[in-house]
């Protein structure tokens, strides 16, 4: 009697390219327990994971790879499954240790681009929240930057930097928290060749070279990033602390104030708080002294963190050293806010009104532009999928006209010569194709 043909197989893939896994799932168990076959015991894993099984997933994409350990794509689902299952879970409840163990799991069983540039970038993100700066610098090595794209990117509506950019960021601001100056003047030159309107990496060039033993080179060139533009409180705060370093008390007094009254929050400041009063103390403003010591202090206390050594050494030292000098008591209030009204006056003394940091005119939101109400036709001229956007060659002849993948509808993936009708809006930088559809098929 001839054996009947096994339909289970083709069944199966019919299940899964319809996006039906459960059904899949269960015959491709079946066929994985009769057979042993790396195919169908990956393809039962990825249909697990599919349906929200992630464990289960996981256990059983570990059974078919302990038994065909060669198989690249049973090797995936491995990787895919620990995501789903562990890695996912550790990165939302912020278990960094957990994550780089997991991580490396992963890492270790690939070294395809996309799992190993998101396993990295979640290291790395959380591990930058902890400034755990040696972390940060290693899991960047895993990241071959040159393939990382350098266009910014479109994220819940909102555009942020590109992904080379944020390695960049992240390698340059470990190699400087870890003192590797040599690295890190070399790699922020690199970052500003290819980023040279980011001023972060202008500062850290100049904080490795000050690091390397050139202070004065380093002061030159912040001076000069300084020029361009309102400084940033933080670089003002890197040229106080440099000419202190320098010799330059008084020069260094003064930026640090200027730092002090432009934009930022105080709990961002509760260093440079202790820098001006550390300089204070070395020009014998010992009342200035110990109210910086003292609002660094409360800042920390409000925001739940520790009070370094030396805080409270510049406050005991400044109020004795004021006692000493004056006959006068030195009046500190033990509340923020009347503690900076205070502060505030021994900024504005020292800083002149013309260096002062000007607050920004508020910009009128400009009123969205309504579309011209006509109805265009063209063809898709191109599309980039990686970007999402493309161009649209119009029949009328007024030749190409942009378009962003957010302005279409209806149309799941622009292809060229594609007929579309579209109407015309305005852009981030012009003219743009709104309300993109496929143009009706003529009868």
């Amino acid at each position: 009697m001839a054996q009947q043909p096994d339909d289970r197989p083709q069944q199966a893939r019919q299940w899964y390219e319809g996006g039906n896994y459960e059904e899949a799932g269960r015959l491709y168990h079946q066929l994985w327990d009769e057979r042993g076959d790396a195919f169908p015991g990956g393809r039962y894993a990825h249909c697990l994971r599919k349906c929200g099984h992630a464990q289960a997933a996981l256990a059983v994409a570990r059974q078919v790879a302990e038994k065909h350990p060669d198989d690249i794509y049973v090797r995936r689902e491995v990787i895919w499954a620990l995501y789903e299952a562990e890695f996912k879970p550790a990165k939302e409840r912020g278990d960094l240790g957990a994550l780089i163990r997991i991580g490396q799991q992963m890492v270790d069983l690939t070294e395809d681009e996309l799992p190993v540039n998101l396993v990295s970038f979640a290291v790395i993100g959380l591990a930058k929240d902890k400034m755990k700066w040696d972390v940060v610098s290693a899991w960047c090595d895993h990241v071959d930057r040159q393939k990382l794209s350098a266009e910014p990117r479109e994220m819940d509506g909102r555009r942020v930097i590109s992904e080379r950019e944020q390695w960049y960021f992240a390698k340059v601001k470990s190699l400087v928290q870890l003192k590797q100056w040599e690295q890190a003047r070399s790699l922020a030159a690199e970052a500003l060749q290819a980023f040279p309107r980011k001023r972060d990496f202008a500062r850290w060039a100049a904080q490795a070279l000050a690091g390397q033993g050139d202070v004065s080179g380093a002061i030159a060139e912040l001076e000069t990033l300084a020029q361009r533009g309102q400084p940033e409180w933080y670089l003002l705060n890197d040229l106080a602390e440099l000419k202190r370093r320098n010799g330059q008390t008084e020069e260094a007094y003064r930026l640090a104030c200027q730092a002090a009254l432009a934009f930022g929050e105080d709990k961002a400041k509760v260093g440079l708080f202790v820098l001006i009063g550390q300089i204070a103390f070395e020009l014998q403003q010992f009342d200035v002294a110990a109210r910086h010591a003292a609002l660094s202090r409360l800042v920390r206390v409000r925001e739940g963190w520790s009070i370094p050594g030396e805080v409270g050494r510049l406050e005991s030292q400044a109020r004795s050293a004021h006692q000493q000098a004056n006959q006068t008591p030195l009046f500190v209030p033990d509340e923020i806010r009347p503690l900076v009204a205070l502060c505030r006056q021994d900024w504005e003394r020292t800083v002149p009104p013309e260096l002062r940091p000007q607050p920004k005119e508020k910009r009128t939101p400009r009123p969205r532009t309504e579309t011209d109400g006509a109805l265009h036709t063209g063809r898709i001229k191109m599309y980039n999928a990686d970007k999402g956007f493309g161009f649209i060659t119009a029949d009328d002849g007024t030749g190409d006209i942009f378009f962003h993948i957010s302005s279409v509808r209806g149309i799941e993936s622009p292809a060229p010569e594609m007929a579309v009708q579209y109407q015309v809006g305005e852009g981030r930088k012009g003219p743009a194709a709104v309300n993109v559809r496929a143009a009706p098929r003529e009868k």
